[in-house]
């Protein structure tokens, strides 16, 4: 045996009487009885002095902090911020220093992360997040309870989304279905179907395939080809349309948040008004072709077109702050934490660095992760990112440069249409005339 070899052996065997001694569940009143190591145990040329550790109780802020550290990467990091990080003034010292953080996810992703770093970036939320996500995905199958839903519509669904924390699950289809889904009333003993599922469902209102939808608080705002946007009170579990605007196209897109609505149209325009003022209509002509989606913030509106353009509208200043190009149609958005990501027709990801308002074509990242048709889906959280396509798969990536894929997922024998992620829940939408979800089995009685 080697001296380098024999040398690690000894050191862990110190560390390992260390945390025999801690003695944290064992009677205030209980000893153990001194460990020694002798040089000579060695066998080696190299003296070692001899290691006593005092019969004293030990506990885990009597440790080095290297081996506090070796100690709690066999932790989760979500354990170590609600238990470890709370127990005492050395232990917030060392877990609520961000550099902690960011060494422990890069010793385990090697990847630039984030793709755009910002100053104020969350090392400790963001290393939670990740490793939750690669958990839970990376064997998506123990962790999460897969069903398709195939009751409560007869044609291809067009759009998904979850809201109230991932409780709540609204499609649209093209047969101008409404329905709310309730998913805390699935079982995993039961096979999912409307009756079961189904908190609301209207058939008649919408006169139109019913094509985008977003949703703040307890309002749910739903866009259809029959040129309505119409927002729906959901409080208290009961579902009542409160109000609805005409437009003179079709909506392809929204993004609502209080008080403000933006519509996509398929007219080339970006449409945007006050749902208490609606009389009071601003209109954008940005395009050369049908707006495909829309996302925002306090201070922007961003579409994303067939022209392969993506215009970003400045809500201070009433006017287009910038246009991008990219190689092909956008088809799908996702906008926060400082990046702007975006799916386009041949599956293809961009990703824009929207910091200090920025928005950076020259320094755009390009990444294909294996999709062969339109990306029609996407979210990104900090601890991964969700894509869906036209070749009827689902895929879940890391958050990184050159994102490798944590799963594939295959739920549709039909394009997929839509995705939606909220609170570890993820749903899809296909013309298989089929809805996709992926529930944790924590959250399946």
């Amino acid at each position: 045996m080697d001296v380098g070899r024999k040398e690690m052996e000894i050191e862990d065997k110190v560390v390992i009487d260390k945390l025999d001694q801690m003695n944290l569940y064992m009677d205030d009143h209980e000893t153990r009885e001194a460990n020694v190591i002798h040089s000579e145990d060695c066998n080696t040329n190299k003296s070692y002095d001899t290691i006593v550790i005092d019969s004293e109780r030990l506990y885990l802020s009597d440790m080095p902090v290297e081996i506090l550290i070796h100690i709690a990467s066999f932790l989760e990091s979500r354990d170590i911020i609600s238990s470890l990080y709370q127990t005492c003034r050395l232990f917030c010292d060392l877990f609520s220093n961000y550099s902690y953080w960011k060494t422990r996810i890069s010793q385990r992703w090697k990847k630039q992360y984030p793709i755009f770093e910002a100053e104020d970036f969350n090392w400790r939320k963001a290393c939670m997040e990740r490793e939750e996500v690669y958990k839970l995905w990376s064997d998506h199958k123990n962790n999460y309870h897969h069903f398709k839903v195939q009751d409560g519509f007869f044609a291809a669904v067009d759009v998904v989304h979850l809201f109230k924390e991932g409780r709540f699950l609204a499609t649209g289809s093209r047969d101008r279905h409404l329905n709310i889904l309730d998913l805390n009333k699935h079982e995993a003993c039961m096979k999912p179907h409307g009756n079961h599922l189904t908190a609301f469902q209207d058939t008649k209102t919408h006169k139109g395939w019913v094509w985008s939808m977003a949703s703040h608080g307890d309002t749910l705002a739903t866009g259809s080809w029959d040129t309505f946007i119409r927002l729906w009170d959901t409080a208290d579990g009961n579902v009542a349309m409160l109000s609805e605007f005409k437009l003179k196209t079709a909506i392809l897109g929204l993004y609502f948040e209080q008080n403000f609505i933006a519509a996509g149209g398929f007219d080339k325009r970006l449409h945007m008004f006050d749902p208490r003022a609606p009389e009071a209509f601003t209109r954008k002509h940005y395009h050369s072709q049908p707006l495909l989606c829309v996302t925002g913030d306090e201070d922007f509106v961003i579409t994303g077109g067939e022209d392969k353009t993506i215009a970003i509208f400045d809500r201070a200043a009433g006017k287009k702050y910038k246009q991008i190009q990219i190689p092909g149609m956008v088809m799908s958005m996702s906008y926060g934490r400082g990046h702007l990501w975006v799916g386009d027709g041949a599956g293809k990801l961009h990703v824009l660095n929207s910091q200090n308002k920025l928005f950076d074509e020259t320094n755009m990242q390009t990444f294909d992760v294996g999709h062969k048709g339109r990306l029609t889906g996407l979210v990104h959280t900090d601890g991964g990112v969700f894509t869906g396509c036209s070749d009827s798969s689902v895929k879940v990536l890391e958050p990184s440069t050159d994102p490798s894929v944590i799963a594939s997922l295959s739920a549709h024998s039909g394009e997929v249409t839509r995705i939606s992620y909220n609170s570890g829940v993820l749903a899809s939408a296909s013309a298989d005339i089929s809805v996709g979800v992926w529930l944790p089995r924590k959250h399946v009685s």
